[in-house]
């Protein structure tokens, strides 16, 4: 569902994931939502022609998406306020990039439903890395 705008930007998308697939007892759309809403912010604070990351893994019990992007990064201050509804950033440009600032909001209700984790890693500069862990993994079992 990012292909498009990737694509607009000349972005490439880097996917890795297990081997091996699991099933993840979560609402199916709302994860694709969660990843929507991730993969859409990384790529419009991202500058054309550069690389964004989704990476899967799996445990015993939690699957972990992270989501990385090589944009402008983001403030230890804009971090604690970032998930809030209708919040911009200080980063320049920010209020320029379209968006309702609703996306992150969206992001962090869904995962909290999912009794899931946020961590966010960025600072100025370096780009930013959104990694979401949700429980509820199960193995089939192979007869």
């Amino acid at each position: 569902s990012t292909r498009v705008l990737l694509s607009r930007r000349n972005q490439s998308l880097s996917v890795t994931h297990p081997e091996s697939p699991a099933e993840i007892d979560a609402d199916r759309t709302r994860v694709i939502q969660i990843l929507t809403n991730l993969l859409t912010n990384a790529s419009k604070f991202s500058d054309d022609g550069t690389r964004i990351g989704l990476h899967v893994s799996t445990d015993a019990e939690y699957v972990t998406f992270t989501v990385t992007d090589q944009g402008p990064g983001i403030s230890k201050a804009d971090q604690t306020q970032m998930f809030s509804p209708f919040y911009r950033g200080s980063n320049n440009g920010s209020t320029e990039t379209a968006g309702s600032g609703l996306g992150l909001a969206v992001v962090r209700a869904l995962v909290d439903l999912h009794d899931g984790t946020i961590v966010v890693d960025s600072e100025p500069g370096k780009g930013t890395s959104i990694t979401i862990t949700l429980p509820g993994v199960t193995y089939a079992a192979v007869l």
